[in-house]
């Protein structure tokens, strides 16, 4: 069934074949386990081991302040299948006394004709990710932890439990990202030192199916998907093309219209971007989701978002954004601009320094221009 149903079912094939290799090795070296410590020891072993998790994960929770936190988020437009884009709402409920966390995803639209609908395991691994990430970062995550989160989803929602005959091709980008974007830094609704900000929502920027054929290979078809930069760090500039024969590439793209927002007074990321470059130099914008043919000599350009800010950029200590100059996290250009960090000096030589006197100026005027 999936040889006959995949786009390059031999490719797929060793896939499988490497993977089901990999399980029988991990069968052999549990049997060698079990047979060194006895069944009934491993069967308590794994019994105390996912108690000791659930135990950790009650403990974190029972840190955090009691709240009912809403976060709300519109995914792109993707045409010709999602023309206005859809708003997306996650609900958190914190009940520290219980040690539990809620994560409510009912109150969204229902599926949409395209494949951006998650499945009912993306739905419920993105809200549990998104609390997570807000819980100790040595927590383990297995199905010990996991019983103090409860998720609640309903039935044909594009966040939810799909039905047929909706899709799911793409549950584990898009849709999937936005949910754990709202999840994690709905949590900074507690006040400052709670929660994230939100990460990369470009997050097929760089990644696209391909296809064509191989001249280094007899003219041999060829199909794949490529992966060339990953979200969640950085923003990311990424230029490729073919270099020989035509390719057909297919992508799919977010973060262009609604980029990740910014919390606690922190800026929203940059917007991200597709571009078409030409053979001639000039470059076409592209649209979210799209389909092109490109020959030698023409390239996609695709930008990243990058994560947003936390916190307001006015009140980050001097001393750190210099830190960032130095390290080329930032530009003396952001530091002055953004941050309202004004520098002496230079780097190269190490007599870079924050003119304290300057940057308290810069801050005050950016203040009251933003008021």
């Amino acid at each position: 069934m999936c040889r006959r149903r995949i786009r390059v079912p031999d490719q797929w094939y060793g896939d499988y074949l490497s993977q089901l290799g990999a399980a029988r090795i991990g069968e052999r070296r549990l049997k060698e386990f079990v047979d060194k410590y006895g069944m009934a020891r491993v069967r308590q072993f794994i019994v105390d081991w996912f108690d000791y998790a659930e135990r950790r994960a009650l403990h974190a929770i029972q840190k955090l302040p009691k709240g009912t936190l809403i976060n709300k988020m519109t995914h792109d437009p993707v045409e010709p299948f999602l023309p206005e884009g859809v708003e997306i709402t996650v609900k958190v409920e914190i009940e520290p006394e219980a040690g539990m966390v809620t994560v409510d995803l009912r109150d969204n639209p229902d599926c949409i004709d395209a494949g951006l609908n998650l499945t009912e395991a993306c739905a419920s691994a993105n809200a549990i990710q998104g609390v997570f990430e807000n819980l100790e970062p040595d927590l383990p995550a297995n199905a010990g932890s996991f019983r103090r989160v409860n998720i609640l989803l309903r039935e044909n929602c594009v966040v939810g439990i799909p039905r047929f005959p909706h899709c799911c091709s793409l549950a584990t980008t898009s849709m999937a990202d936005v949910v754990v974007n709202l999840t994690q830094s709905a949590f900074t609704q507690l006040g400052d030192g709670y929660g994230m900000s939100q990460g990369n929502l470009c997050f097929a920027a760089g990644m696209g199916v391909i296809s064509g054929i191989d001249w280094r290979r007899g003219g041999e078809e060829y199909i794949n998907q490529v992966y060339v930069m990953g979200g969640g760090g950085p923003a990311t500039e990424v230029v490729f093309g073919p270099r020989h024969d035509p390719m057909t590439l297919s992508i799919m793209g977010g973060g262009a219209i609604n980029p990740p927002l910014g919390v606690l007074g922190g800026r929203n990321a940059n917007n991200s971007y597709h571009g078409h470059i030409k053979t001639d130099g000039s470059e076409e914008s592209q649209p979210n989701g799209v389909m092109l043919t490109l020959g030698a000599g023409e390239f996609v350009r695709s930008i990243d978002n990058g994560g947003s800010g936390y916190g307001d950029p006015l009140l980050r200590r001097t001393e750190a954004v210099l830190e960032d100059v130095v390290e080329k996290f930032v530009t003396r250009q952001t530091a002055e601009e953004l941050y309202g960090v004004v520098l002496t000096g230079d780097a190269a030589d190490g007599t870079l320094a924050v003119d304290d006197r300057a940057s308290a100026a810069r801050r005050d005027a950016m203040r009251e221009s933003a008021a």
